[in-house]
């Protein structure tokens, strides 16, 4: 029989297993209760509304590659066949926005507390681990900033742990192949997040093994190299996509030294000066653009600031509180673990290797600030990963883990007098009210510090001048005097402190801990779980319009101040219309970042080239068309109105009539090149002629085609007569793929308004012709005289990294078969076998 921890538990009747995941159903609830509202969405910065419903809406399809007709002319879409993805596809995209994220992080304590509890924990030490790993800090704040494909990484990490445990203790095949797979659906889920976390946890098994005193018998390290092989074969196609996709990004972005490239990937590393954050919530504020409290610190600054003041002052979305309670009771279970108290012993190796994992992590995410990371990125992958601070996330759930190990130790540690574990938490006992006292003078400190208003912030909304910075830090101050006093009066229960009526509350210290923590959590997701107004989104008059307007064509907006960037990010992607404007504009193509800095001289003639046939305008644009008759030719204007609202992001829309007319339009482009044109002459001519013609620096028609030289096939019948007669029908429409009858007296040249690209396909009758390169940017497809059927479309080639990706899913699925999860549950997680823990 396998060796098992002394402190080993079962663990935990159905009847109690139902319930702990009730409780976070209910905690769940009682985080994101404002969505419970139909009429209300999350409030996300990435993986918005509008983001997960246009990625939805290319599912199935873009797991094997797929088109997407916004931006500009166009780009190509990969969707990983993953956790995230498969509910993106299967569930409603409001309730997968909302609420997928929550039902993640249950899922994640749920494991977290399953591997707690087999490794001796009790209830009360799970819950607090739970608590702190995931509904606080930054695991739980990065719901604001989006990035919904972390959340499926801190699941996957909690059922690595926890799978890895039983497979250790079972010894089955199986067992190890699950826990495998939970380890590479973590990469699946965001490689470079995934990486992190893997070079970390993925230790664990092997560490697990050696704490256990095993041998590494033949089987055990079968066992271990299936483990790693699964988990390498799920990891290969996303690490290997990032890779490329990150090499492409140094390359466009003409990072040409050491020193361009490493203000690149250390952008975002934790400055460890503002390690206070950890214990004082929005000393340093809350996020940058927060209204009440906006974040002032240096995380995210331009590498140039200070020299030159542009890019970014700071950047930062998400917090790092956790609290005085969690980082106590790690403090404690390393006192516990290196004084051999006698409640701990059985799990001193357990907390050795949480704390080295905290540590490490720790280290990694303070990036920049700390010499030795320089080393660490010369790595394959990594040298090219950005953001050190995502390692945050692996430190905070290393710090749960111990502390729900060292809130379990302290359960009896003070019933017999003279044991040193009670003097040490008498020492515990003195800290905390220490750090009380401490708090609370630095809190009467700032508030007799005179008012300054300073705002060193990049926040572009309004500060109640009443709010001043001090005012705010002696707040953050007085909560974490409030949960240090909190802490010390529990500590002081369990050491046996004070008359004998307070002692018959021992047994309840622990839960009065685990209450005071959720409520803390609770009160830090008030200003992270924000929610706006469905109804405007889904009943936006101008967007209906713009839909209406746009089959087959995209359309642009003049500006992205004020309510058009929201307008832009969520409610276009939402309604499916095909936008120009460019969201994220550092990873972009080399052609495209080209064809923007030229075009950014003439947009209307981009616009024109891209098949852009409504232009959102905020009056900027209609005051040069009214003074130019040429400009005024080519515009309709099909709405005006004006846009009302004390808050900018939740616009209200006034229509206003003909006579009077609203500041905002809806334009119509007349002259835009329609999404499929005939051209019946072109030209030759190098990509420097073309560009100028875009730039408007040559004289010649913009309007022509312009076939790019030294392609692999050019026609053969050369520039034909531009008269005679022709005709495009747009037969069925799809990103993806498109179907045209075409008919044209004479040789022509059919051209598309998409970005070329490799992976796009075009046949003439059921026959293929290859696709050249027009106007600098886009396509076009030879066309015989006749009527024709033309198909055209995106068909990217599997890559060679995605068979092992399929191989690693189907080698989980057999193992999960043949396990069976009704024999998991029942005689797995509930083993007779498995000796009882001391009763702590």
């Amino acid at each position: 029989m396998p060796h098992h921890s002394e402190n080993s538990r079962t663990v935990g009747s159905p009847r109690q297993l139902a319930l702990g995941g009730l409780a976070f159903v209910v905690v769940a609830l009682f985080f994101f209760y404002p969505l419970l509202s139909p009429d209300q969405t999350l409030v996300t910065s990435d993986d918005n509304l509008g983001e997960l419903s246009r990625r939805a809406s290319e599912l199935p399809k873009a797991f094997a590659g797929a088109w997407e007709n916004s931006y500009l002319a166009g780009h190509s879409v990969e969707h990983t066949l993953n956790w995230t993805s498969l509910g993106m596809w299967l569930l409603p995209t409001k309730f997968f926005h909302d609420w997928f994220r929550a039902l993640d992080l249950g899922l994640a304590s749920v494991a977290l507390i399953l591997f707690l509890r087999l490794r001796g924990v009790g209830w009360a030490g799970g819950a607090l681990a739970a608590l702190t790993a995931f509904w606080i800090g930054e695991t739980f704040t990065t719901i604001y900033s989006g990035h919904i494909g972390k959340f499926g990484i801190l699941m996957f990490a909690a059922w690595f742990l926890l799978l890895a445990e039983l497979a250790l203790r079972k010894q089955h095949s199986p067992c190890f192949v699950l826990a495998g797979g939970a380890l590479g659906a973590m990469l699946l889920e965001q490689p470079d997040v995934g990486l992190f976390f893997a070079l970390i946890l993925a230790p664990y098994p092997l560490l697990a093994a050696l704490r256990d005193r095993r041998t590494f018998s033949l089987p055990l390290l079968r066992n271990m190299g299936m483990l790693f092989l699964v988990a390498a074969a799920l990891a290969i196609h996303p690490l290997w996509a990032g890779y490329q996709s990150a090499g492409r990004d140094a390359a466009v972005m003409q990072m040409n030294n050491r020193q361009m490239q490493w203000d690149f990937i250390t952008q975002w590393s934790w400055p460890p000066s503002e390690s206070l954050d950890f214990v004082t919530p929005g000393y340093y504020g809350w996020k940058t653009y927060s209204k009440e409290n906006p974040y002032r610190g240096i995380v995210g600054q331009s590498p140039d600031w200070n020299k030159t003041g542009e890019g970014f002052a700071n950047f930062k979305l998400t917090s790092q509180y956790l609290g005085v309670i969690p980082l106590a009771m790690m403090l404690w279970a390393l006192i516990a673990a290196v004084v051999s108290i006698a409640p701990l012993k059985g799990r001193r190796a357990d907390v050795f290797i949480f704390t080295g994992m905290a540590l490490v992590s720790f280290l990694l995410a303070c990036g920049k600030f700390l010499p030795f990371y320089h080393y660490f990125t010369m790595l394959p992958v990594v040298s090219l990963v950005r953001v050190p601070m995502k390692f945050l996330l692996i430190t905070q759930i290393a710090i749960a883990v111990l502390a729900g190990m060292g809130l379990d130790a302290l359960t009896n540690v003070g019933a017999d007098y003279r044991s040193p574990g009670r003097r040490w938490l008498i020492g515990l006992v003195a800290v905390a009210i220490v750090v009380t006292a401490g708090f609370a003078a630095a809190a009467a400190l700032l508030e007799r510090l005179p008012a300054s208003g300073h705002e060193p912030s990049l926040s572009q909304t309004t500060t109640p001048a009443i709010s001043t910075v001090e005012d705010r830090r002696a707040r953050s101050l007085v909560h974490a005097a409030v949960a240090a006093a909190c802490l010390a009066f529990a500590l002081a229960v369990l050491a046996r402190i004070g008359p004998r009526r307070v002692r018959h509350l021992t047994p309840a210290a622990p839960w009065f801990l685990v209450a005071v923590m959720a409520v803390d959590a609770w009160m830090l997701s008030r200003h992270f779980v924000e929610t706006m107004s469905f109804t405007s989104i889904r009943d936006n008059q101008v967007m209906e319009l713009v839909k209406s307007e746009t089959h087959a064509a995209r359309m642009a907006t003049v500006t992205r101040t004020d309510f058009y960037n929201l307008w832009l990010t969520i409610h276009v992607p939402y309604h499916g219309i095909e936008s120009f404007n460019v969201l994220q504009a550092p990873r972009m193509p080399r052609d495209y970042a080209t064809f923007l800095s030229l075009a950014a001289q003439n947009p209307i003639k981009a616009w024109q080239q891209a098949s852009v046939r409504i232009v959102l305008d905020d009056g900027s644009l209609w005051q040069a068309i009214k003074s130019s008759p040429e400009l005024l030719e080519q515009f309709d204007v099909l709405m005006s109105y004006e846009a009302e609202s004390v808050d900018t992001l939740e616009p209200k829309l006034l229509p206003t009539p003909a006579t009077e007319p609203g500041r905002h339009r809806v334009l119509r482009l007349r002259t835009a090149e329609p999404r499929y044109s005939l051209y019946r002459s072109w030209d030759v001519i190098g990509d420097a002629e073309m560009l100028d013609l875009l730039a408007g620096a040559s004289s010649a028609d913009p309007a022509g085609l312009y076939l790019a030289p030294n392609q692999g096939y050019l026609p053969q019948f050369g520039p034909s007569s531009p008269h005679g007669s022709g005709e495009v029908v747009l037969k069925d429409y799809s990103p993806n793929q498109t179907t045209l009858t075409v008919t044209t007296e004479a040789e022509s040249m059919l051209r598309v308004s998409n970005a070329f690209r490799p992976g796009w396909h075009a046949t003439v009758d059921a026959q293929p012709v290859e696709i050249l390169r027009c106007n600098f940017l886009f396509q076009a497809v030879p066309i015989p005289p006749g009527s024709h059927q033309v198909v055209i479309e995106y068909r990217p080639p599997i890559p060679w990294s995605m068979c092992f990706q399929g191989i690693g899913l189907a080698t989980v699925a057999g193992a999960a078969i043949a396990l069976g999860w009704r024999r998991l549950l029942r005689r797995t997680l509930s083993d007779p076998e498995l000796p009882p823990a001391p009763n702590l």
